[in-house]
């Protein structure tokens, strides 16, 4: 079987690649994780059954979880909503499944033994809101829920799997620093992937898809890779996207209002052109809104442990009209004068510091002495005999051959108390 490298089809892997957010993941893989917990209470209302319990349920989680999430239907296609969850919605119920990660097992001691949710099977009392009011559900449903009921501590277990991995993703720089990165990184990889195999065993899944995968194979890479997740996430943009989502219903798009009494037809279309006129585009009114937003934003732009300079954008340009009012602050004529000086310098201590390395017939020497290596380098991967094949394989060939050269030369020669005694025969090692 002969692999055919296809550019294209790498491109659009590395570009999903590129793309993953925390905050994404954080919000499918929990919609993936409703999906599965409660599965049976959605069939038992898709039947027509439980309505007061899940009733009960969805007061539960709007009241004291302040979640949108709840298991409602179509009341035109009597079919249930999928559950969609926002960045909000996530970071809540992560926040209430980790009480059950405090849960020891009873038989090794930990928080990480299989089975030590098991106590809670027939109670229901469980540590966590949701998982208690999923519970009572279930029992006051009116169906037969043994089976659901036998399921739960398991995928409660998967559950505080996911909210651990993803406390750990979510993670800001300073707080990341006061753990230590790569502790960070090795819990983050540890608990995504038990919560995989938790997740697969429990809930009899298949396969996983999108950011269910990745966070077995991809995400764990890309987090030591970039360091910290939450500074490539999309929050900026999701809050702008809602934001601008509650802005567009109040922006006017025509022209509105009422005529004076006693106007003329040409008298209400020179008012008309009038208005027309003096309406912003509703670009414009989007602009000066997040314009107004980012003015009263309070950004740390010079951190420093003396002086406080978390100061609004509207606070600096205050302080600067303040500053410039007492003649603090240098004129533009009288700064542009500076930065031409300073041009000008610059470019002559460039020319002195290139003149001072070239000059001399010890520098010219060196500077042909490595000239002559580069040339060196590549004629050492000339071939002494014609090797059949293809331009990529006898490539690959002569740059072995170029690096081992190359290595042999640069290679350090060392006594037993490994000491430097000889080797470095390359110019620039010298």
């Amino acid at each position: 079987m002969t692999l055919t490298p296809n550019p294209r089809a790498h491109r659009q892997l590395f570009l999903k690649l590129a793309t993953l957010c925390a905050l994404h993941a954080e919000m499918r893989v929990c919609e993936r994780v409703l999906v599965g917990i409660e599965e049976r209470l959605r069939t038992i209302v898709a039947s027509g059954g439980g309505a007061d319990a899940v009733e009960r349920f969805n007061d539960v989680l709007k009241q004291k979880l302040h979640l949108r999430h709840g298991i409602r239907m179509n009341v035109e296609t009597k079919a249930l909503f999928p559950p969609s969850v926002d960045g909000r919605d996530a970071q809540r119920l992560r926040t209430d499944w980790l009480g059950m990660s405090r849960v020891p097992c009873a038989k090794e001691g930990s928080s990480t033994g299989k089975g030590r949710l098991r106590q809670y099977r027939a109670s229901g009392d469980y540590p966590s809101t949701y998982w208690r009011a999923l519970h009572a559900a279930l029992v006051e449903s009116g169906a037969d829920c043994t089976s659901a009921l036998d399921e739960l501590p398991d995928l409660a277990e998967a559950a505080c799997e996911y909210s651990q991995a993803m406390r750990y993703l979510r993670l800001s720089p300073e707080d990341m620093r006061a753990e230590g990165a790569s502790a960070v990184h090795d819990a983050f990889e540890a608990h995504a992937r038990r919560f995989t195999v938790a997740w697969r065993l429990a809930n009899k899944e298949g396969t996983f898809a999108a950011y269910g995968f990745h966070l077995w194979a991809n995400m764990p890479h890309l987090f030591r890779k970039w360091g910290c997740m939450e500074l490539v996430s999309q929050q900026g943009m999701e809050g702008s996207v809602g934001k601008l989502s509650q802005l567009l219903p109040r922006i006017p798009w025509h022209v509105r209002g009422r005529y004076e009494n006693g106007l003329t037809d040409e008298e209400k279309e020179v008012e008309l052109e009038r208005r027309r006129d003096e309406l912003a585009p509703p670009a414009q009114k989007v602009y000066e809104e997040f314009r107004q937003e980012s003015m009263e934003s309070t950004t740390e732009h010079l951190p420093s442990k003396s002086n406080d300079t978390k100061f609004s954008l509207k606070e600096i340009l205050v302080l600067i009209d303040e500053a410039i009012e007492k003649g603090l602050v240098v004129s533009y004529e009288e700064y542009v004068a500076y930065w031409y000086r300073f041009i000008a310098m610059t470019k002559v201590k460039g020319w002195r510091a290139r003149y001072n390395l070239y000059k001399g017939n010890a520098a010219m020497a060196q500077a042909q002495a490595l000239r002559q290596e580069n040339i060196d380098y590549y004629k050492k991967g000339h071939l002494s005999r014609v090797i059949p094949g293809t331009f990529e394989t006898v490539a690959s060939i002569m740059q072995k051959a170029r690096k081992k050269a190359y290595h042999e030369q640069a290679k350090a020669v060392r006594d037993e108390a490994n000491a430097v005694v000889g080797g470095r025969k390359l110019i620039y090692q010298r």
